[in-house]
């Protein structure tokens, strides 16, 4: 069975903010009369109240054992069958069982209500389940069953209790329903002022209603909430249903009582339930609040309250627009609001790097002279839905991002810093190259001129590698003390540093990570011609198996088909070779479409040279891009949808015109891409 899995920090979230419900509020947890207990998505008991350890004074909570094993004798190796909270876990919705559980010499009947906890952005993290002991109601409940069971079998009358009352207020007529409710015998109550079986507490409106029906007003199906009294003086809440009958002269009232007990029980459970949701909603790190369809603000989170200063007590309740009074000082539409009703250019005119993953809005903004301070804010607003899947209201989650904002831009400027030294670089060797072409053609004959063309191109090379000493080396280096020092606040700090801090340290660390990558690739790059192999007569068969050879993970996990034909003998670098179809055949595989991934690879014989081609079912290029894409550090997608530098395509051009050909490409947008590579024949 399918268990969804969680990280461990949503876990211990969850845990310390019941530990700190239980603190605060540990004398009503303990003593509500019922057990509570909190799931993990992996069925883990991760704490339990009073009332449940003294159900199960064995079980420790250290070890987060299965409640499947731990809640059953003997216990049980698979979840349980009728599992409420299992449930709420799969679809998030509140479910109920009863179970029949042995406990001792004797059989408890438990009552389960289960609902599950959902972090800001509507991830189940837990389970919590109310867990009430209803064994006697269990046993009345089957005892008045069989004894209503027998009166309908004789008397084919209502299970609900009837009662009907004389003009004076007397009863005069009941059924056995009306008798068991109210725990009188038939020569008990009969006779009786129906003010016996009411409190005294709502005795005074009863008169004057009864005032009302003793005018001669026709009642026909009157329904009403009431408070029943039993024998044994339980108050009860109960629904009336009255009506008026005359017989002869004579008025009488008749009342079908239905007891509201389980039904009240059940609405104070779910409340109950929900509390503690809300309770663990208002310790989330986000700042958040929702609102209902008419706009009225029904939370507002302990974090929303540090970051606006605005109270909860004076926030909920309040609608038009007062949400937006804390941000702007002025009631204004915001992206909440766009849930409701979309508002393209209200949320492009406010708003920027906006996502939507389908019903939710994700955005970012600029709040300015925001506490004396202008400030970057990512949000995200999402529908709320009841039970039936319709919506009741929205909710939005906000983040202070401006210490991230810092980061990326000074990432940003560090990258576009190494760039320029590259293309300035890049600019200074090929002027070099181009100075040896012209003077290779102008001295070709002129043996001293071939020397010194020896010597330059020596030199020109030496600077190369020098270059790529550099760029793997000595620009590495920053990188690595941001890294290194980045981890080691962490480390020191750790204590110190909220979630923020860690999110922004790992954005840093990422970022370090992500221009290593790149530097990486452009060593590569200039390797191509200083690093190279001689070419020698290889076997194109062998060269595309040992690049599947490669590749075999990330072919495995995208259950990619790949067809090769016989391919022939060239003349090349086999290293190179392996390099360019791993690059070629890993792009086909990275901008897959959504089918299955085929990868056709093919040779043809052209006039003295081979023409292979690599084909796939990609989502295709543009042809207005088919040159970018051989340039270096273009990329035609953002980071967060196709990881890479750029250099891919540049390195497999450097290849072949190393080896004397050309590469192109043929693509349709959604439907796939050619790459052609032309080898010179075997001589």
């Amino acid at each position: 069975m399918h268990l969804k899995q969680h990280q461990k920090s949503d876990i211990t979230f969850i845990k310390n903010s019941f530990k700190s419900a239980k603190k605060n509020y540990g004398a009503v947890i303990d003593n509500i009369g019922v057990g509570i207990a909190i799931i993990s998505p992996n069925m883990e008991i991760l704490d339990l109240n009073k009332q449940m350890k003294e159900w199960y004074p064995k079980i420790n909570i250290k070890k987060r054992p299965f409640c499947y094993k731990a809640f059953n004798k003997p216990p049980r190796e698979e979840i349980c069958t009728y599992c409420p909270t299992y449930k709420s876990l799969e679809d998030g919705k509140v479910h109920e069982a009863i179970t029949n559980t042995p406990m001792g010499n004797k059989i408890i009947n438990f009552r389960i209500v289960s609902s599950a906890i959902e972090d800001s952005a509507g991830n189940i993290i837990a389970a919590i389940e109310m867990v009430e002991d209803i064994t006697d109601r269990i046993k009345a409940e089957n005892a008045h069953r069989e004894s209503e069971e027998k009166f309908r079998a004789v008397t084919e009358s209502s299970p609900d209790a009837h009662v009907t009352i004389d003009s004076k207020g007397n009863i005069s007529l009941f059924n056995h329903s009306f008798l068991e409710l109210f725990g009188y015998s038939a020569s008990e109550i009969s006779g009786k002022p129906v003010i016996t079986i009411i409190p005294d507490k709502t005795k005074k409106n009863h008169m004057k209603g009864m005032e009302t029906f003793g005018s001669g007003s026709n009642v026909r199906g009157k329904t009403t909430l009431a408070t029943g009294l039993k024998k044994d003086g339980t108050e009860f809440p109960c629904e009336l249903s009255l009506s008026s009958w005359n017989l002869g002269k004579k008025i009488y009232f008749t009342s079908i009582i239905r007891d509201l007990t389980e039904r009240k029980q059940s609405e104070d459970a779910i409340k109950k339930s929900e509390k503690q949701l809300q309770d663990i909603i208002n310790h989330l790190p986000d700042a958040t609040f929702a609102i209902d369809c008419k706009g009225k603000i029904i939370l507002w989170n302990k974090a929303l309250e540090d970051m606006t200063g605005a109270n909860a007590e004076n926030m909920i309740g309040k609608n038009n627009y007062e949400y937006t009074i804390p941000f702007y000082g002025v009631r204004k539409p915001i992206l909440i609001d766009l849930i409701f009703k979309d508002d393209d250019e209200l949320l492009k005119s406010h708003y920027f790097n906006i996502k939507r993953d389908n019903k939710s809005i994700m955005a970012e903004t600029i709040l300015s002279d925001f506490h004396g301070k202008d400030i970057f804010l990512w949000g995200k607003a999402s529908p709320l839905y009841d039970e039936n899947k319709k919506m009741v209201g929205a909710i939005e989650s906000i983040r202070d991002i401006t210490d991230m904002k810092k980061i990326d831009v000074e990432l940003h400027e560090y990258r576009e810093n190494l760039e320029k030294q590259v293309e300035d670089r890049t600019q200074e060797l090929a002027k070099t190259n181009e100075k040896l072409k012209n003077v290779i053609c102008k001295h070709e004959s002129t043996e001293i001129e071939l020397a010194k063309l020896v010597m330059e191109l020596k030199r020109s090379n030496k600077e190369l590698e020098q270059f790529a000493y550099v760029a793997s080396h000595d620009l590495q280096e920053p990188l690595r003390m941001v890294s290194s020092f980045t981890q080691l606040l962490e480390r020191q700090y750790k204590d110190k540093l909220d979630e923020n801090a860690y999110e922004y340290i790992k954005y840093a660390v990422d970022g370090a990570k992500r221009m290593q990558k790149l530097i990486n690739d452009l060593l590569a790059y200039s390797r191509v011609t200083t690093k190279g192999d001689n070419f020698t007569e290889i076997n194109a068969e062998e060269v595309v198996e040992q690049a599947l050879f490669d590749l075999e993970i990330v072919i495995k996990e995208n259950d990619a088909e790949i067809i090769v034909d016989p391919l022939p003998k060239i003349y090349a670098d086999r290293s190179q070779m392996i390099q360019l179809f791993q690059n070629l055949i890993g792009n086909a595989i990275k901008y897959r479409s959504d089918d299955v991934p085929h990868i056709h690879i093919s040779a043809q014989k052209g006039e003295e040279e081979w023409i292979f081609q690599v084909s796939d079912n990609g989502i295709g290029i543009d042809s207005e891009y088919y040159d970018r894409i051989f340039q270096i550090f273009q990329r035609l997608h953002e980071m967060h949808v196709y990881s890479g530098t750029g250099v891919g395509l540049a390195i497999c051009k450097k290849i072949i015109e190393r080896h004397g050909g050309r590469i192109w490409l043929d693509s349709e947008v959604g439907k796939g891409s050619t790459f052609y590579l032309s080898i010179p024949e075997v001589k």
